[in-house]
């Protein structure tokens, strides 16, 4: 045990530590480079019921935009996750079984328990609206699935969150964060936390075994990003959590298994808030 806490404690001293954190994650300072004007066709595909089979389900009633500016909502199951820096997600799908944002985006439109469309009915509708037809044949050229897909991930693009206080600290800007947020990202990887969410978006490079009390027990899931984490509610597969500090508390229990003190609990709190990013300006558009 003493010889745990020495090391421990000879590791958050080092300078070399800080190594270790600079490459286990990666900050993000600026946008993506995306066409805006194929991103906001890309948007209003996204928000229209239309391109579904029955014309009652759209992108946006699951990964909610218009209430909720995290991108997620819980009235589904499992819980959508949030769209928010799913750009750089290395794997999508609840299970992560898919690597390629542009053929999870085809799924989605075409997949029986989404959208359940198809890609003819898609270019159907398209081409009797005269706006988007008109925009379709100015961006691109013409109407196909393909092209629609493309408008969708350029809005995704679009959706990343650059400069949080974290991304800014991890920049080199020492002062980012404050002395307890330090001691917050300090415990996040002595618990192993960055274990699993790490890289770029904290999160959304690989599966792991989640322990739970529903069929999803043991089953391999996509580990979330955490950036934004402070906004994206609710929490789980099942949207269970909506009380940041209870997944704190849930992950202790179930994940971590260190038994936390409360004011350790309050540190990894104020940690997680810094990793809130700048809302996209095309959401206000």
């Amino acid at each position: 045990m003493i010889k745990t806490l020495f090391l421990v404690i000879f590791l958050l001293a080092s300078p070399a530590f800080g190594e270790v954190r600079s490459t286990m994650f990666t900050p993000i300072v600026k946008m993506p480079k995306y066409d805006k004007e194929k991103a906001l066709l890309g948007k209003a595909l996204f928000s229209d019921i239309r391109l579904s089979t029955d014309k009652k389900t759209s992108c946006e009633m699951c990964h909610n935009i218009v209430q909720n500016k995290s991108l997620t909502s819980n009235n589904t199951y499992p819980n959508p996750p949030t769209l928010l820096n799913a750009y750089y997600n290395f794997l999508y799908s609840f299970d992560g079984s898919q690597r390629d944002l542009k053929i999870k985006i085809e799924d989605s439109f075409l997949n029986p328990t989404e959208l359940g469309s198809s890609k003819k009915l898609i270019i159907e509708r398209i081409e009797k609206n005269p706006n988007y037809k008109f925009k379709f044949n100015h961006l691109y050229g013409e109407v196909t699935f393909e092209n629609v897909v493309d408008s969708v991930y350029e809005f995704i693009k679009a959706l990343v969150t650059p400069l949080s206080k974290f991304d800014m600290y991890l920049d080199g800007n020492e002062t980012a964060l404050n002395s307890d947020e330090k001691k917050g990202f300090d415990l996040f990887i002595q618990y192993g936390c960055s274990n699993c969410h790490n890289g770029i978006n904290i999160g959304g490079n690989i599966i792991s075994r989640f322990l739970s009390t529903d069929k999803y027990h043991k089953i391999l899931i996509k580990v979330p990003t955490l950036r934004n984490i402070a906004i994206t509610t609710p929490y789980f597969h099942d949207g269970s959590k909506s009380s940041l500090y209870n997944v704190i508390q849930f992950a202790d229990k179930i994940l971590v298994r260190k038994h936390m003190s409360n004011e350790e609990y309050g540190y990894l709190h104020k940690f997680l808030l810094s990793l809130t990013g700048q809302t996209p300006e095309i959401l206000y558009e």
